[in-house]
């Protein structure tokens, strides 16, 4: 091998660790989360999906399921969805939204395939963490919310 074909492979090499590099570190830029409080000071948390909107190959596409938060205590509260969260005083809340169902591919649309209602009645404590779930059936035509409770 001449020294200038080394070189170029070499090159090559290197451009490639690169560019991995600078997507492994977009990759995971992507998949961070805003920080949650670090203290809740006799508040409650409520966290919105960082399990329920996800990604999953489908028919030669994506499909993305979640659930969006529209009111709270029947006053508007957003649209919040995937890593968002609200600070609430402890008692009884209801929570109202949708949930979606939406497949990405080569024939995609902006909008949802199948979007359902889903309400949920939820006490919370003082300094706990209520993390919402979802799951949309779209032969049921049916959203359901779960809730998953930690302290903080």
């Amino acid at each position: 091998m001449t020294p200038s074909l080394v070189q170029n492979r070499l090159a090559v090499v290197l451009i490639r660790m690169v560019s991995i590099g600078l997507v492994a570190m977009g990759v995971t830029g992507c998949s961070t989360r805003p920080p949650l409080p670090e203290a809740l000071q006799g508040q409650s948390l409520i966290v919105l999906g960082f399990t329920t909107n996800h990604a999953e190959p489908y028919q030669g596409g994506t499909l993305y399921k979640g659930f969006v938060m529209e009111a709270l205590d029947g006053a508007p509260a957003g649209p919040l969805s995937r890593d968002q969260y609200l600070l609430v005083a402890p008692g009884e809340h209801r929570i109202s939204g949708h949930c979606y169902w939406r497949l990405r591919g080569v024939l995609s649309f902006d909008e949802d395939d199948f979007t359902e209602p889903g309400t949920l009645t939820l006490i919370t404590r003082p300094d706990t963490r209520y993390t919402i779930q979802s799951d949309i059936d779209e032969y049921k035509y049916q959203c359901r919310l779960t809730v998953v409770e930690t302290a903080h």
